[in-house]
C-alpha cells in the first residue's frame, strides 16, 4: 500500500487552501489529480482522488 500518497494528498490539500483560499477546491483536487499522469513521478494511486460537489465551491465560502 502507497501511504506515502495519501499523506501527500492530505499536505497538499491543505497547503492549497490555505495558500490559495479563493481557489476551488475542484481546482485543488485537479492539480492534484494531474500528479497521476505526470511523465517523471507517474503514481496512479493520485488519479483516486475526486471532488463530488459544486465545481465552484470555494473552501471558505
Amino acid at each position: 500500500m502507497k501511504d506515502y500518497v495519501a499523506h501527500d494528498v492530505a499536505r497538499t490539500f491543505y497547503r492549497e487552501m490555505h495558500d490559495h483560499p479563493d481557489q476551488p477546491l475542484a481546482a485543488i483536487f485537479k492539480t492534484i489529480r494531474r500528479r497521476a499522469y505526470d511523465r517523471l513521478g507517474r503514481e496512479d494511486t493520485y488519479a483516486a482522488y475526486a471532488f463530488y460537489g459544486d465545481p465552484t465551491a470555494r473552501p471558505w465560502s
